[in-house]
């Protein structure tokens, strides 16, 4: 218990288990607001709505491998944490959020488990500024466009409407004049209206604030404006009404900046087919075709959705690297800049056998499946090195090139069977991503067996048909440059 100016304001820190399933752990609860927690079907706005003074409450809850976990952060500081252990059924997040039973004041998001942890959502835009209120007007309204493009749930923004607000502004010209310091006169004000604290009262151990403040019908600032007088340099006492007037305005309740700008974020989750990429491209054709920013307010992509577009950049020069270096190891071993490209055939064989699983099996293009595709520029070229290899060992021993690759078809199909197939069931658990956790890794898994069985199908067909060609025009070149 905290005693201040002789006011009891009783909180109290408990923990609480229920009797279907629920443990909660409760700060700063009211010791007169009965602990009313999360039930069966997540009946949160029982705990919003017991006590609850004004303005929202923010609740999130997120399900994990574990069980579910849901939180309530309520205005005046008041908090409860409460988690239940999981049983049998798994909810999927967008199916259990209409479970969910709340007032339309209350903000709600629902999401997977993230890799991370950290519970950030996919999507994060920033509306960088310097006008708040122009700022705002233009986020709200993006705000909308971006809720109604597909694959986009829980659209929200860090922009919160504040409370009204009595505002005295000075007039610094006269305050100036007048010897009348901004400081000492804010100072005074704030003395009229929430009082002073002079001293500290020790009891047992135990100190309590003095508060010395004005009568209660004497603290409301706007009634006694006319009244209210603020001191000068000499300590005369002069009219506020001289060096100031007041206005009633909607202040806010929070100014986020970065990089010396104001920003407003708006977020949002990924729904039942949502893609990251594509989203991000959609609300890039919006700013620049449908809704431009208005002049001297920027915007750009922050968290996942930034790193993703980092992340498509670094890959494709990675991928790029990769193909060029097992170009050149190819060059030197067969002695040859030609007779590679009969090589790298498999490579676009796979990469499009991959895309095509991951459309067939609705997954998104994200970190895992790319880190697939570039495993699979290592993995599928060793086909078409055992075709050509032993393609040219028959050559050597005296055989026609067409006599050569029928041989090496036969006689290299098992290998190539046997490692695809060996590679294609180590990675199936991934693809399969029985837990939440799991579900994630899936994208890669897909893009792996389907290229691995799309470039070894192909490379059967495809590979020994091209060699013929590509051999017949090196020899040529050879024969024309040499």
């Amino acid at each position: 218990a905290v005693l201040q100016g002789g006011s009891e304001e009783a909180t109290v820190d408990r923990l609480h288990q229920t009797g279907d399933g629920w443990d909660c752990r409760y700060s700063a609860w009211p010791r007169d607001v009965p602990l009313r927690p999360v039930g069966e079907a997540l009946r949160l706005h029982e705990v919003i709505q017991a006590g609850r003074p004004h303005g929202r409450d923010v609740v999130r809850v997120r399900e994990g491998d574990d069980g579910i976990h849901a939180s309530i952060h309520a205005v005046g500081g008041r908090s409860a944490s409460c988690f239940r252990r999981r049983k049998e059924e798994k909810n999927h997040a967008h199916g259990f959020q209409g479970r969910l039973a709340i007032d339309e004041e209350a903000i709600i998001a629902v999401t997977d488990v993230d890799i991370s942890g950290a519970g950030q959502k996919p999507l994060n835009l920033y509306i960088v500024g310097d006008d708040l209120n122009e700022l705002s007007t233009f986020a709200l309204a993006l705000q909308k466009k971006i809720a109604a493009i597909p694959g986009l749930i829980d659209v929200d923004t860090n922009f919160r409407t504040g409370k009204p607000e009595y505002r005295v502004v000075f007039d610094r010209d006269r305050s100036e004049a007048l010897g009348i310091s901004t400081v000492t006169a804010g100072a005074e004000l704030r003395y009229r209206t929430e009082g002073a604290l002079p001293a500290v009262y020790r009891k047992n151990g135990i100190e309590y604030d003095v508060r010395v403040k004005f009568l209660d019908a004497e603290m409301d600032l706007e009634k006694e404006f006319a009244t209210t007088t603020v001191p000068n340099q000499n300590f005369n006492m002069v009219p506020l009404s001289k060096v100031a007037r007041a206005e009633k305005v909607v202040g806010f309740s929070q100014i986020n900046r970065q990089n010396k700008g104001r920003f407003i974020a708006i977020s949002a989750n990924l729904g039942t087919g949502g893609q990251l990429g594509g989203a991000a491209a959609e609300i890039e054709r919006i700013l620049k075709n449908e809704m431009k920013p208005p002049l001297g307010v920027t915007y750009k992509f922050e968290g996942q959705a930034q790193d993703f577009i980092d992340l498509i950049t670094n890959m494709t020069i990675a991928m790029g690297l990769g193909v060029l270096f097992i170009y050149l190891v190819l060059a030197s071993l067969y002695e040859s800049f030609i007779t590679p490209f009969t090589i790298l055939l498999a490579l676009p064989l796979a990469i499009s056998g991959a895309f095509a699983g991951l459309f067939i099996f609705g997954k998104s293009i994200d970190i895992f499946s790319i880190i697939g595709l570039i495993l699979l520029m290592g993995v599928v070229a060793k086909n078409s090195i055992l075709l050509v290899d032993y393609t040219q060992q028959m050559i050597r021993e005296g055989l026609s090139m067409n006599d050569a690759i029928i041989r090496a078809g036969r006689v290299r199909l098992r290998p190539i069977v046997m490692t695809s197939l060996a590679l294609a069931a180590g990675v199936l658990p991934i693809a399969i991503g029985m837990t939440a956790l799991g579900a994630q890794r899936q994208s890669m898994g897909v893009a792996i067996i389907s290229g691995v069985v799309s470039s070894t199908l192909l490379t059967l067909i495809i590979v020994p048909a091209a060699y013929g060609y590509i051999e017949k025009f090196r020899v040529w070149s050879k024969s024309k440059f040499v």
